[in-house]
């Protein structure tokens, strides 16, 4: 027995593993969100929507609506750096997403880096418009926190090292824009992110025009409206821990998550764990955190139209199952019937039946409440009693 606990354990492990090392999940999941939401993604300093590639594609992979924005003179975008002297135009291409959005359209802003001053303007013009607004490792600047202050803590004491910058108005006077240069990128940015990710930025990165984002005034009327969620990442050298928990200690959000082990560029670094937290949000952003919202993730087998007894809408999709490598995963609940002929016990019968077990010779069948039990409540004991009752 302590042999087969240990193989289990052992084989878990495995699992998480090989599933942060990727973005890709398993191409038999069954991912769809039965809550599709609207993520505008917006790029940091000297990048484009090209670095959302990962994990746009497993947002939309998992259903959602996903638009990944290059700004002014990033990306492919055709317009030069010099032709941007003002901040409004700068931020155009985001001008025309949130203007084109219907009356009662919302969109989740996830802003990095500096993009996280980007969709603050955005926050502040078009509060009815944001359901919420995620700053990854972001500048998160407020209504009684300036730019200019966030911008100088987050510099404070930093080596640039090859970064050029233009001065369109004159060496005299501050730079215009910037681009990060390849060594500053792969020890401060880049350092745990995968080897290609940084070639593939090298290859891409541009000038960025740098403005004063304090001439928009941020205000606790709109700004302050959004729910915000701060997303932590616990090994950035670009935008240091310190400065992270500056912003956060003087405009806290609603909400902050930590990334352990993730780069500037969580991204690239940590794609997957980046978008678990968006999934999430996509739920709690029309939810809350009500429960039984965790039934509204997935398209998974089986199709109960009854209520859960919760405030949260009927679960259509409480059973549902996925290969791993060498391992068919099942999950069943305790909440829907388990007797003979109930929907659920089909689809079970049916999927174990299905299983090749020279593809996957190990099947793992996990449930919401343990098969037996001593429990004389009223939703215990007679689930336990049909779980023993069908030999599972």
């Amino acid at each position: 027995m302590t042999e087969k606990l240990l193989f289990f354990f052992l084989l878990f492990i495995c699992l998480a593993k090989a599933s942060t090392s990727t973005p890709s999940l398993p191409s038999n999941i069954h991912n769809k969100t039965q809550s599709p939401k609207h993520f505008v993604l917006i790029h940091g300093a000297c990048h484009g929507a090209w670095s959302w590639y990962k994990v746009a594609t497993l947002l939309r992979n998992s259903g959602h609506n996903v638009t990944a924005l290059d700004l002014g003179a990033s990306g492919i975008s055709p317009i030069q750096v010099q032709q941007l002297p003002s901040l409004s135009e700068f931020v155009e291409p985001l001008t025309k997403v949130m203007v084109s959005l219907l009356p009662n359209e919302k969109v989740i802003l996830v802003g990095h880096s500096l993009g996280g001053a980007v969709i603050s303007i955005f926050m502040e013009r078009f509060p009815h418009k944001v359901a919420a607004a995620v700053f990854v490792t972001a500048i998160m600047y407020g209504p009684t926190l300036n730019f200019s202050t966030v911008h100088a803590e987050v510099t404070k004491g930093r080596d640039f090292m090859d970064t050029q910058y233009r001065y369109d108005n004159g060496t005299n006077n501050p730079a215009t824009s910037q681009v990060f240069g390849p060594k500053f990128m792969a020890t401060t940015l880049y350092q745990l992110s995968p080897p290609q990710d940084l070639n593939l930025a090298l290859s891409l990165v541009r000038l960025f025009p740098l403005y004063n984002y304090d001439v928009i005034k941020l205000t606790k009327e709109k700004y302050g409206s959004v729910r915000r969620v701060f997303i932590v990442a616990d090994q950035d050298h670009g935008i240091v821990l310190d400065a992270q928990n500056y912003m956060i200690k003087n405009n806290p959000p609603n909400e902050v998550k930590v990334i352990n082990g993730s780069d500037h560029m969580v991204m690239f670094s940590k794609p997957v764990e980046l978008f678990c937290h968006l999934q999430r949000l996509a739920i709690t952003a029309m939810h809350g955190n009500r429960s039984g919202c965790y039934s509204l993730k997935f398209n998974m087998l089986g199709n109960s139209s009854k209520p859960i007894g919760t405030s949260a809408p009927a679960t259509r999709n409480l059973y549902y199952s996925f290969d791993v490598g060498l391992v068919n995963f099942g999950y069943i609940p305790t909440e829907t019937n388990f007797v003979e002929g109930s929907k659920q016990l089909e689809v079970l019968k049916r999927d174990l039946e299905a299983v090749d077990r020279k593809k996957t010779p190990f099947v793992v069948l996990q449930r919401h409440r343990p098969m037996y039990t001593r429990s004389n409540e009223r939703g215990d004991a007679p689930e336990g009693e049909n779980a023993g009752a069908f030999g599972v």
